[in-house]
């Protein structure tokens, strides 16, 4: 079992110690190289980043492996160790500018100056969506407003997105179909995961019980070919089926965040 490429998996990991790391290094890189992941995001808070990097650095052999490894922290300060293959992703509201470092901002109106300053200036941008699915207009007025002032930019969103033109083509790239309907023959898998401090995987940082896949305790590859025959998969599908059918059909703007329109219909059952 394993993600095609045009599904760009991701898979963000919480870690906040050298040990914790090592383990993930040791006993996962080649899981996730075998699963065609794409982007190996490993969220931490750990102070010494210097010796965070020197460890990824002394453990992994970037020749053999086909993903991006980033590293996401609040960043006070550039890395005095080389850090050529991995990126930094800076949340932190201090702005770096370095071709491995991609500063993360939250899009807000009073942001949206600062993100075109720092674009025109040639420095690393992920911008990230602040989605109130009860005021969708709010966000896709930002982002109209971003991207009137950066015509000729590229830029880089945060979130999963999806064009709604490409769900309504392809309802198999939000889930809707197994894939071999229509050709394209996608895993079904949840494309983003989120392990959290205890080896907890989440799809789509749900952090629910109803919702998730395991503990990360063995086989990557094999833990996902289990959930796929779970409740908490069957779950999944019946919120992914229930956001196509009340907001999908309908929605008037160009990018649909799935992930936060799951959310929400979790929450309304857990209200209801």
């Amino acid at each position: 079992m394993k993600y095609l490429n045009m599904e760009n998996a991701q898979i963000e990991i919480r870690v906040n110690s050298i040990s914790n790391l090592k383990k993930i290094l040791k006993l996962y890189i080649s899981d996730f190289e075998q699963l065609n992941i794409k982007r190996l995001i490993i969220s931490t808070s750990y102070k010494d980043l210097n010796k965070f990097i020197k460890v990824i650095n002394d453990n992994v052999n970037f020749n053999n492996i086909s993903f991006l490894i980033m590293i996401k922290t609040n960043l006070i300060y550039v890395p005095s160790v080389s850090f050529e293959n991995i990126i930094l992703i800076n949340v932190s509201n201090k702005i770096h500018n370095n071709k491995n470092i991609y500063n993360q901002i939250v899009l807000k109106r009073e942001k949206i100056d600062s993100i075109t300053k720092a674009l025109h200036n040639d420095i690393n941008i992920i911008v990230e969506p602040k989605i109130d699915v009860n005021n969708i207009k709010e966000f896709n007025d930002l982002l109209l407003e971003l991207y009137d002032k950066n015509l000729d930019m590229e830029i880089s969103l945060d979130g999963f997105l999806i064009p709604i033109s490409l769900i309504k083509e392809h309802p198999c790239n939000a889930y809707l179909c197994d894939g071999w309907k229509c050709g394209l023959k996608i895993s079904q898998l949840p494309r983003v995961l989120y392990i959290d401090e205890n080896y907890m995987i989440y799809p789509h940082k749900l952090l629910t019980p109803n919702l998730c896949v395991g503990k990360l305790d063995g086989n990557l590859s094999i833990i996902l070919k289990e959930y796929l025959n779970s409740e908490q998969y069957m779950y999944l599908r019946e919120l992914e089926k229930r956001v196509f059918i009340k907001y999908v059909l309908n929605y008037p703007y160009d990018l649909f965040p799935l992930d936060r329109y799951l959310e929400l219909e979790f929450l309304y059952d857990k209200q209801s």
